[in-house]
């Protein structure tokens, strides 16, 4: 911990936030597909593995939420509701400013040179590693909204509220990180 502390390095920055919220994704993927789609018949087959009465479904799932249907894609809505495509782009969005909050904030004009004196001993493994953990903030929500115009909307508000939600634990934790650089830049060319 003081070696990542020293060198300003988040040992959770990257990808494995998402790779543990990939299994809860492909199992909302699953019931959003099967349980979601289930005529009056295929009820009873559903209640049989249900252990509990009150858990029991009696008539079929209302699937929609603020008049979207949670079941079907941004791609096959679209054309008729527009409005849908809004939801991959917040996805990516909001995926890419949790990425950033997760980089550590760069050092000011004092601490630079100070920097780049401790980087020019640094290896050629050093630099791979921070190009890839560059590329990566771009690449993976670029990859999330990609996925999330394909997958139901309710996959997507999933990813959304859970988002939001590790952005504000994110920001109560460590504050901005990354972002506060380019919210410094937009604040000076404000003033």
């Amino acid at each position: 911990m003081r070696l990542y502390k020293e060198h300003g390095v988040n040992p959770v920055a990257g990808c494995l936030p998402v790779l543990v919220q990939l299994p809860v994704i492909w199992g909302l993927y699953t019931v959003l597909i099967k349980v979601v789609n289930l005529g009056a018949g295929n009820l009873s087959e559903l209640n049989k593995i249900v252990y509990f009465d009150f858990l029991k479904i009696s008539k079929a799932w209302d699937t929609y939420f603020f008049g979207l249907p949670l079941g079907q894609s941004p791609s096959d809505l679209w054309k008729t509701l527009p409005i849908v495509l809004t939801i991959p782009l917040l996805t990516g969005l909001f995926q890419f400013v949790q990425s950033k909050m997760l980089f550590s904030a760069t050092p000011k004009a004092a601490d630079k040179k100070l920097s780049q004196v401790k980087s020019a001993s640094g290896t050629k493994q050093d630099d791979f590693a921070t190009s890839f953990q560059k590329q990566s903030l771009y690449i993976f929500p670029v990859m999330i909204g990609f996925f999330s115009y394909g997958f139901p909307i309710g996959l997507s508000l999933y990813w959304n509220v859970f988002t939001i939600f590790g952005i504000i634990q994110q920001y109560l934790i460590s504050g901005l990180g990354g972002l506060s650089d380019w919210i410094d830049k937009i604040n000076d060319k404000k003033s």
